[in-house]
């Protein structure tokens, strides 16, 4: 018997959240970036340019990056992680996995929206929406 074998789906699932809460907490880490708020809305700034790069890298191996099968007994993305848990909560006790899903549903919303904006190509002179 593999040794991942040996563990419940309840132990895979915490496994699972401590990963992404793990990843999670890399990226909002007050080191890297400075939340600032505003009435409506709240912009991040980055100390230094160093501090942006690695924060698009954190960001970037939370949406791709595939667990180790010893660990989750699949390759999974930490966003494929959260889907797993929050369509089939084995923790959930009473509905306490409401806020979970409410927020892994406004991100997946989140990054699903198409943005456009018009850029400024000096070198074409003229500006292009991308």
């Amino acid at each position: 018997m593999d040794a991942i074998e040996q563990y419940t789906d309840l132990e895979i699932e915490v496994v699972g959240l401590s990963i992404v809460t793990r990843t999670i907490d890399s990226i909002v880490n007050r080191e890297v970036l400075e939340l600032l708020d505003s009435s409506d809305s709240t912009e991040v700034r980055f100390p230094t340019a160093i501090h942006q790069k690695l924060f698009y890298i954190i960001v970037a191996d939370f949406l791709s990056e595939r667990s180790d099968p010893a660990l989750t007994r699949e390759k999974i993305s930490c966003v494929g992680l959260l889907d797993k848990v929050c369509s089939r909560p084995l923790l959930e006790v009473e509905q306490s996995a409401t806020d979970l899903k409410a927020a892994q549903q406004l991100f997946k919303d989140w990054l699903s929206r198409e943005v456009v904006r018009d850029i400024w190509m000096p070198s074409l002179n003229k500006t292009e929406e991308l």
